[in-house]
């Protein structure tokens, strides 16, 4: 497993292109290839886990300022 640290914006960077390479690759069809059907999968599957690292990200950047708050 691979952890990257990335600020927010980029995280949404990413999504955004992997989004786009779905769309392209639903456009194009897979016309029943298995293969293709394969790498569309792990393409949902890995937009998964990055909105769920970004979820994590944004949670624990909430709770970062939250404390930040409190000391002011």
């Amino acid at each position: 497993e691979m952890k990257v640290d990335l600020s927010l914006e980029l995280w949404e960077a990413v999504i955004v292109a992997i989004d786009n390479d779905l769309n392209d690759f639903r456009d194009c069809g897979t016309e029943g290839s298995p293969e293709l059907d394969i790498r569309y999968g792990k393409m949902l599957q890995a937009r998964g886990e990055i909105l769920c690292e970004k979820q994590y990200v944004e949670h624990h950047l909430k709770i970062v300022k939250g404390i930040n708050d409190v000391k002011v």
